[in-house]
């Protein structure tokens, strides 16, 4: 009746599909899907639910237009378009009515829903989909203010006749009729429903179905160095020579202690992202109000320009070291040029960008490892630098910019991002598996960071404090002594390069944090360059302005600053990581244990 045909035009139709092997056609017996058949049909539903998600996303046309263009699109015969169109889509898994949306290979991925009316308790949930899919339906909800996605709660339930009251946005009251409600779907397991993805263009892009342990772990293995370069930054090498020309080897137990919490903190974030499937700013923003969501993003926001003013200026004194000719203050508009190295690498996939970020992390390894032959600094000298010691006031100072070079809050962000773009089974034993592989990648990871922070720290005592020279706070200091006090022209060579690689990928990724950041508390996209670029300029207008007003001679003072506020908004992302990641109803098995 609603394709107006005949009833004998049908069974020829079927007789067609039949003779076609498409279906198992038996008069008066009903119709089945052959294999063959089978694999069409869902390559079609493919082809058009993925054109409904370009037409809402990209053209901004509403929910319910959407269906009738994309039954035309549907027939444009091409895979490579389709391919093309899944990557540039960032390859979703819901179309806008939330109905699952195959994957290449025709597998859908599998959504726990429940329709409104079944739910018997006054609590707040996620809309999820439509039975409905008419347009004066979806037009309706529209009209309430409800789409796939929004929370909302239920206030009460009508005895009499299963109807609903609702609270949607704007505070404002609905009611639904037991009808209505029935075509209204919502998650069944909130824990892992999620419409933005996190870092959407590589979410669940590098596949861990391996077939050996061993190649298993090695693709787990990459998003704990891209937090590692975070640890080893230019806010570091700042607080490690002033710490190393000050006190000697004394602060070396702080480093030691700040890795050891790092680690704690770093598996928290990963067992948070693999097991809620969200970073820490979207569980932050969906579990707290509003008005804490916006107190907590502006704290992050002033953490990751903090971070990125070091990074920035840090990559800047690097360059001017090399190439005298070139002044700090042109090598901070330099550095914004990084932002399109990240987005030329993020486009060639995650992994690109993990194996360039890896090589830098290894160049600045290799280099403290020669400068430390070269320095030969006493073995006794160093062991008693793990005894726990503060000086004074001013040991006590440098000792909280250590930790907050360390433990930095943007990491905390970006690494519950990081994991959920490895691939495997929401199985219970496969959770486990990922969240061990991620950790076993973290320690490897931040022991690597806590060799260079040490090797910082080791050289500035071994080079400047043995020496005399108590003074050496500034990076161009230390690099301009490091020859004659060492007798080796290669030392300050491999300073120097070794901190432009630092400034290089710790920049990389204090722009990916921001990126999170944005996206996950306000919910907030922007074209990729566009976001990019605004979050790295974020941090080199203050860092420009800082050096034209305070001069050159400042950086050294600015960079220990730096990290010392890193510290003090470290509490603001660590107290709701914690208490998502100690929360059963969030974590189920895979909560902490108290």
């Amino acid at each position: 009746n609603h394709l107006k045909n005949k009833a004998s035009s049908v069974t020829d139709m079927l007789k067609k599909l039949a003779d076609k092997k498409l279906i198992h056609y038996k008069k008066y017996k009903g119709v089945l899907l052959t294999p063959k058949g089978e694999k069409i049909a869902i390559n079609i539903i493919r082809k058009h639910r993925l054109w409904e998600v370009f037409l809402m996303e990209k053209l901004n046309f509403s929910w319910d237009q959407v269906h009738d263009i994309a039954e035309q699109l549907e027939h444009i015969k091409s895979d490579e378009l389709i391919k093309r169109l899944d990557n540039f889509l960032g390859k979703p898994t819901l179309d806008p009515h939330g109905d699952p949306i195959p994957n290449e290979k025709g597998k859908f991925n599998e959504i726990k829903s429940m329709p409104l009316n079944e739910c018997k308790i006054l609590k707040e949930i996620v809309f999820i989909g439509v039975k409905n899919h008419t347009i004066s339906f979806l037009k309706y909800l529209t009209s309430i203010g409800l789409g796939i996605g929004d929370r909302f709660r239920i206030e009460a339930i009508n005895n009499f006749d299963n109807s609903y009251q609702i609270k949607v946005k704007k505070n404002n009251l609905v009611f639904l009729s037991n009808d209505l409600a029935s075509n209204i779907l919502n998650s069944a397991d909130s824990m892992i429903f999620q419409m933005n993805k996190s870092l959407e263009e590589v979410n669940s892009s590098v596949n861990t179905n391996k077939s050996s342990s061993f190649r298993k772990l090695l693709a787990f293995f990459g998003p704990a160095y891209m937090i590692s370069v975070g640890y080893m930054d230019p806010g570091n090498w700042a607080t490690d020579i002033a710490g190393g020309s000050k006190f000697g080897y004394s602060l070396l137990w702080v480093l030691v202690m700040s890795n050891l919490i790092a680690l704690l903190l770093q598996s928290h974030c990963v067992r948070l992202g693999i097991v809620t499937g969200k970073d820490l700013a979207q569980a932050s923003r969906e579990n707290y109000p509003r008005f804490v969501n916006l107190f907590l993003y502006i704290l992050a926001e002033i953490a990751i320009a903090a971070c990125d003013l070091a990074e920035v200026i840090g990559m800047a004194i690097g360059i001017h070291l090399l190439f005298p000719n070139i002044s700090i203050l042109m090598g901070v508009c330099i550095t914004v040029f990084d932002s399109f190295i990240l987005l030329f690498l993020l486009n060639k996939g995650i992994k690109k960008l993990e194996a360039f970020i890896i090589s830098l992390v290894v160049l600045i390894g290799a280099s403290f490892l020669i400068e430390l032959i070269i320095a030969k600094p006493n073995i006794s000298d160093i062991a008693s630098g793990l005894k726990p010691f503060i000086k004074n006031d001013e040991a006590l100072y440098i000792a909280i910019g250590i930790i907050g070079a360390t433990v930095m809050p943007h990491n905390l962000y970006l690494h519950s991002s990081l994991v959920q773009t490895r691939r495997f089974k929401r199985t219970p034993i496969d959770i486990k598996k990922a969240i061990k592989f991620n950790t076993i990648d973290s320690a490897i990871a931040l022991n690597l960071a806590l060799f260079v922070n040490a090797a910082i720290l080791i050289l500035s005592a071994a080079t400047f404090y043995q020496n005399g020279e108590y003074g050496v706070a500034e990076i161009q200091d230390a690099h301009r002594l490091l020859a004659p006090m060492l007798g080796s022209a290669l030392a300050p060579i491999l300073f120097a390069v070794a901190l432009i690689a630092a400034g290089q990928s710790s920049t990389i990724t204090g722009t990916l944090a921001g990126q999170v950041v944005m996206e996950g508390y306000l919910n907030f996209r922007l074209q990729p360059w566009i976001r990019r670029l605004l979050t790295r300029l974020i941090a080199i207008i203050p860092a420009f302005i800082t050096i034209l007003i305070l001069g050159e001679g400042a950086t050294g003072r600015l960079l220990i600053l730096s990290q010392v506020i890193l510290s003090l908004q470290l509490g603001f992302a660590v107290i709701p990581l914690i208490h998502f990641v100690s929360d059963k109803n969030k974590m189920g098995e895979f909560v902490i244990p108290n």
